[in-house]
């Protein structure tokens, strides 16, 4: 039955699918929430069973955030909403400083070798500001010791303190949309941003 549905260009209807529910968030077309959500995120598993490869952290964000959405408005009430709310901003901080512990014990991101590699592939890559900072490891280490410093702090966002959160908040976005632009990991803008409104929700509760 799978195979039935996987097969070209049958896929297409869901993929369809997956874009009308998407457009009936954005712009308030006339489908309840929580259809528009649970329809994201079913397809979003289908998309993953077809296709296990090449995904990356800004797909699991995306799901776990669908996921979440449905089961809350399936339970349809304010506590659970407002969970949900919690729940992503847990999720969207326990990712970044997953991150950064990560690169923290990584020897080729504490010496500042991490961010010349990347850029220099082709996957990842930015040709001409790998070669810079190449040429340049001191303003690397600089820059892979900020992002793992920005990336381990970053649940502090939920402290309460808000200046400190919309400088976290702003950080963040300038670090996503300068991956966006020089590795192309777009979908991870749109993934993680998606958390901000969340986590100011939380952050001003506090």
């Amino acid at each position: 039955m799978l195979e039935t549905l996987f097969a070209y260009p049958r896929f297409l209807g869901t993929v369809t699918l997956r874009l009308i529910a998407a457009a009936a968030l954005v712009v308030g077309l006339p489908l309840p929430l929580g259809v528009s959500a649970a329809l994201v995120a079913v397809t979003s598993l289908l998309l993953a069973r077809r296709s296990p490869y090449g995904t990356d952290g800004a797909d699991q964000m995306t799901l776990i955030i669908f996921v979440a959405a449905s089961l809350a408005e399936m339970i349809g009430t304010p506590r659970a909403r407002e969970l949900f709310l919690w729940f992503v901003a847990a999720q969207a901080c326990l990712a970044y400083i997953t991150a950064g512990v990560a690169k923290s014990v990584s020897p080729v991101w504490r010496d500042g070798r991490a961010l010349p590699g990347i850029l220099g592939t082709n996957s990842y890559g930015h040709r001409r500001i790998g070669q810079v900072l190449a040429c340049h490891q001191r303003t690397a280490w600089i820059l892979g010791w900020a992002t793992i410093v920005l990336e381990c702090v970053f649940p502090s966002a939920l402290l309460g303190f808000q200046p400190l959160t919309y400088v976290l908040l702003a950080a963040m976005l300038s670090f996503h949309v300068a991956a966006a632009f020089l590795m192309r990991l777009n979908t991870f803008f749109w993934a993680f941003t998606a958390t901000y409104p969340s986590i100011l929700f939380c952050a001003l509760r506090s």
